[in-house]
């Protein structure tokens, strides 16, 4: 590593299934084992029991990617949130089921660790929960509004991520890993909503939002003991400000991460929401430092400015004014349900190389 620059580092950053975006510094690959190798995956939507209200499913897709991850011997994987549905307490903990059944006691089959790096998204802090859905949830544990609370996972994030993961819960918290640091926020612990169920309250837990501030304090305190010639890893559940995909993605961050990151090119931020697919060359973004968006393994779609163009009458925006146009001339409604993507990281000395992958096919994703 010696006389490899941040910038020469930057420049070796993979490309998607595995060819690198750009041309790495000449003589700079150096080696064929990775230094680290983890998994990312994002929004599982998982239901407790299927058939609820909502837009998830099964764990089944979720433990088939872990063991992809598993297969390919990664040292973590990453779950930039959304991991329940309904945020429930149930819901979190076959999660963490399911984690343990691929990887029980966090060991691959060969005794090595494999660290959890996983983050909350709205889903997990209640957002979801209109009043329509919370009729249904009380029906699901048959009117009793106490384990109706007690389940919700707003109401006691500590209990449910112990119970789930075996490990405190902090709202911000560092793992290392084989040497390199994962920064990790979670979305907002409940601590700030307002007590009645109502989406009043999560519109103000909308406003009161506050990724990035964790993190700078984090950075301020530790920045000195991050090795510039490595990359470290930043997570959160909502597009960093400015970064990937489109602007309606950014509305909860207030851009104080991306302020922070921008002084630290080694820096490298995977986050989700949004459910784009990876084949979108807008699921990357290098700018001050290196930004992924990480789809979805629920449901993929398209973004909203790509929607409502003339040759695409099947898109959802099309689908919403259907009446308008000759059902006879106009395609039938594509399927985004079936969009199960991830990706695999590779770090090495001197570049990082990313692999997408599709899970319903099995496939990697383009070039």
């Amino acid at each position: 590593m010696s006389g490899l620059t941040r910038r020469e580092f930057v420049g070796g950053i993979g490309a998607f299934g595995g060819l690198r975006l750009f041309a790495a510094a000449p003589g700079s690959c150096l080696g064929d084992t990775p230094n680290l190798r983890f998994g990312v995956l994002s929004d599982l939507h998982i239901q407790c029991v299927k058939g609820d209200r909502g837009c998830g499913g099964g764990p089944e897709i979720f433990e088939h990617a872990l063991e992809y991850f598993r297969d390919r011997k990664v040292d973590a994987v990453v779950i930039a949130g959304d991991m329940s549905d309904l945020g429930l307490g149930d819901e979190l903990v076959l999660v963490g089921k399911t984690w343990d059944k691929v990887f029980p006691n966090g060991c691959a089959p060969d005794g090595r660790k494999v660290e959890k790096v996983f983050v909350t998204g709205n889903h997990e802090s209640g957002t979801f929960v209109n009043p329509r859905n919370l009729q249904h949830i009380r029906k699901l544990y048959n009117g009793d509004d106490a384990e109706v609370r007690r389940q919700l996972l707003r109401t006691n994030f500590a209990y449910w991520w112990e119970q789930a993961f075996h490990e405190p819960y902090e709202r911000f918290y560092h793992k290392n890993v084989k040497g390199y640091d994962f920064l990790n926020a979670h979305w907002d612990d409940g601590t700030r909503l307002e007590p009645e169920m109502s989406m009043e309250g999560h519109t103000w837990a909308f406003l009161r939002e506050r990724f990035g501030y964790d993190l700078k304090a984090w950075l301020d305190a530790n920045k000195s003991k991050l090795d510039p010639r490595k990359p470290f890893f930043y997570q959160q559940h909502r597009n960093l400000w400015k970064t990937t995909y489109a602007d309606w993605g950014w509305n909860h961050d207030k851009g104080v991460a991306t302020e922070v990151l921008s002084a630290f090119p080694n820096a490298v931020t995977f986050s989700g929401d949004t459910h784009f697919s990876l084949t979108d060359d807008r699921s990357v973004w290098q700018g001050a430092f290196t930004a992924f968006g990480t789809s979805s393994l629920r449901y993929s779609g398209t973004p909203y400015d790509s929607r409502d163009l003339a040759s695409f009458e099947n898109t959802e925006a099309r689908n919403r004014h259907r009446a308008k146009y000759d059902p006879l001339k106009t395609m039938s409604s594509y399927d985004a349900l079936k969009c199960w993507q991830g990706m695999v990281v590779s770090v090495y000395d001197d570049r990082m190389v990313v692999e997408r992958r599709d899970f319903c096919g099995d496939q990697p994703l383009g070039d």
